[in-house]
């Protein structure tokens, strides 16, 4: 006896053989919907943190060669 899992559809298949004919049973079920749903949340998710990743090296490149970021100090006032 052994349990297969299977991906899409999502489920968990027993099979086992009796007699040397072979035999499933499915034992626990997703529907469809609900595995396409998991999988656009999951892509959406990795795309998120990406994009967030990547804006924040950009951000700390351009802070690290003097573009952008905050102003630095002003000059020191003409003494004459």
């Amino acid at each position: 006896m052994q349990i297969r899992y299977e991906a899409l559809p999502a489920r968990a298949v027993c099979v086992w053989d009796v007699d040397g004919e072979r035999r499933e049973v499915v034992v626990a079920s997703v529907p469809a919907a609900v595995t396409v749903g998991a999988l656009a949340l999951a892509v959406g998710g990795i795309a998120g943190t990406v994009l967030v990743l990547v804006t924040a090296r950009t951000a700390r490149r351009a802070a690290a060669t003097g573009r952008g970021g905050p102003p630095g100090p002003a000059p020191a006032p003409d003494a004459s």
